[in-house]
């Protein structure tokens, strides 16, 4: 292994174990007032692709954070993700989307992918009206990582039934947030998540915080190979987490050539303040051109939306 990956990942599995998949009902969510920055965009639409708030429905604690901070719409699923727990947070996610229908755009992730009945639990939830899967546990190989022990943990992303799972996704057209870790080219974690997304090309895959412990050349990789993967870019990993390993002015060159396969997001404050990932997002937006401003911020997902909406 190369010296340099091995550092990476001795850093992954030393850190990553933030709990950032077990947010509970916390109710204290410290909303400051916006920096100049968050408030320069306040006019533009932002839409939150990876929010665990509906872990405990949290939700009700900090959306008022979500307001100050101008996120329009937010994808929200469980706390337990790949866990028989996140099937009641997944009905916790839906009664919030059908309380807040133009906020909450729920995401659901309680069922095991190593059994087939996963199959019509899937089915059944497309029917019902959620508009995609995630976060799902693809790969974990840190043993510190919140993902590594869940109890429906496949070993890689073409394990137990995905294969019939991406199948649905593409038939109902929604996408599928997978969490994949180490982020390495020359681990079975990313050569698996490859011969998923090679294998299913009418499948729309998204990198959950794909940008964490990882590099923009990793990442460009990977989008000039496939056309079917979109990237959530969790802003505040670069910014605020100390132990990031490259800063997020590094990626904004690839941000500006795949302006249309990146989203944003805040992952419920992972490893960080909940309002840091909120500055981050804009902080990513106040760096980038106008036109991938708009797209990042709202109008790539929205694509998605329309696509998976169009068969409901």
């Amino acid at each position: 292994m190369p010296k340099s990956i091995a550092i990476c990942l001795a850093l992954l599995m030393a850190i990553a174990g933030a709990g950032c998949s077990a947010l509970g009902s916390r109710s204290a969510v410290r909303v400051p007032e916006p920096s100049p920055v968050a408030r320069k965009y306040a006019d533009l639409k932002v839409i939150d692709v990876h929010n665990h708030d509906a872990g405990g429905a949290r939700y009700r604690h900090t959306m008022a954070l979500w307001d100050a901070y101008g996120i329009d719409q937010v994808v929200m699923f469980a706390g337990r993700i790949t866990d028989p727990e996140a099937v009641e947070q997944d009905r916790i996610a839906w009664q919030a989307s059908q309380e807040f229908p133009d906020k909450i755009l729920p995401f659901f992730t309680g069922f095991d992918v190593n059994s087939k009945d996963s199959i019509e639990v899937v089915r059944a939830q497309f029917e019902k009206g959620f508009l995609g899967i995630g976060e799902y546990v693809g790969a974990s190989y840190a043993r510190q990582s919140y993902a590594y022990d869940v109890k429906c943990k496949p070993k890689h992303p073409m394990d137990g039934y995905f294969s019939d799972v991406y199948a649905l996704c593409a038939r109902f057209k929604a996408p599928i947030l997978l969490h994949i870790d180490p982020p390495f080219p020359d681990f079975v974690s990313v050569q698996k998540f490859e011969e998923a997304i090679a294998g299913h090309p009418d499948t729309t895959f998204i990198y959950a915080h794909a940008n964490a412990f990882n590099t923009p050349e990793n990442i460009e990789r990977l989008l000039k190979k496939y056309p079917n993967l979109y990237i959530d870019f969790f802003a505040g990993f670069n910014v605020y987490n100390k132990q990031a390993n490259v800063p997020l002015d590094a990626y904004i060159p690839l941000i500006e050539r795949y302006y249309t396969k990146f989203l944003v997001s805040t992952d419920s404050g992972c490893g960080m303040e909940y309002y840091q990932a909120h500055e981050a997002i804009y902080e990513l937006l106040d760096r980038v051109s106008p036109r991938t401003r708009e797209h990042i911020a709202h109008k790539n997902f929205e694509h998605l939306l329309e696509q998976r909406r169009s068969q409901m």
